[in-house]
């Protein structure tokens, strides 16, 4: 066991592909395990957190391939949102919310938090007049541009993280000025998840397209440059 499938239930190919690449982070599947739950009772539709569980399991001891179906019923979707296929950055967000929401007051809180939290700060500077302001934000997914233009994460990143020119941009104290916008990390999980978007524009046809341009990860990244120093500091 441990390297089966998972049926598409019709249009599911999105959540198959989360729970696979969930499933083989093994400090996440732990976590999952020790989430206290409590079986519905027989012909109930379980938790999304017990119906997780069951899946992991499946996946991790069966020897053939394996239903969401199950999972699917959790989420109390109706049949036309169950056939809808879905965002996968868009179920990311929603499917970690749901697990994190069951995980709040258990022994298990704020554990997801831990391992996945990725923690920006946004910073706006007009040079002109001296002007500057930050914002902090938080996420669990990751998306990262530049396919096409990046040979691997590392260039993405760097694309990424460069200073947004905005002209024109309302300061309130100091009236319109131009604006370098960018932002950096302050600090990383142990799980860092990265989606890298592959979808393009076409400026002919005016219609989103696929990018397939080869695309590189390195077994170790060294991030550091990417992390933002702390507030007071330059």
């Amino acid at each position: 066991g441990g390297f089966v499938g998972l049926r598409n239930e019709g249009a599911t190919c999105y959540l198959n592909a989360v729970m696979q690449m969930l499933h083989h982070l093994p400090a996440l599947r732990r976590a999952v395990y020790k989430i206290p739950s409590v079986m519905p009772p027989r012909g109930d539709v379980p938790s999304v957190t017990v119906a997780l569980q069951r899946l992991f399991y499946q996946l991790q001891k069966g020897e053939e391939c394996q239903s969401t179906s199950e999972l699917l019923a959790s989420f109390r979707w109706d049949s036309e949102e169950a056939m809808l296929q879905q965002d996968i950055s868009d179920f990311c967000h929603m499917f970690l919310d749901l697990v994190e929401d069951e995980m709040k007051n258990t022994t298990m809180d704020g554990e997801l938090d831990r391992l996945m939290k990725v923690n920006l700060r946004y910073t706006d500077e007009a040079p002109a007049v001296n002007w500057r302001k930050t914002r902090d934000d938080s996420s669990m997914l990751t998306v990262l541009h530049g396919v096409g233009e990046c040979k691997d994460v590392l260039q993405a990143m760097d694309l990424q993280t460069q200073p947004e020119v905005i002209e024109g941009y309302d300061t309130e104290v100091h009236g319109k000025q131009e604006v370098h916008r960018s932002h950096k990390f302050t600090s990383l999980p142990p799980i860092l998840m990265l989606n890298i978007n592959r979808i393009g524009f076409d400026h002919n046809t005016f219609e989103p397209v696929k990018l397939h341009d080869r695309f590189e990860f390195s077994e170790t990244m060294d991030l550091s440059g990417y992390i933002a120093p702390p507030e007071g500091f330059p």
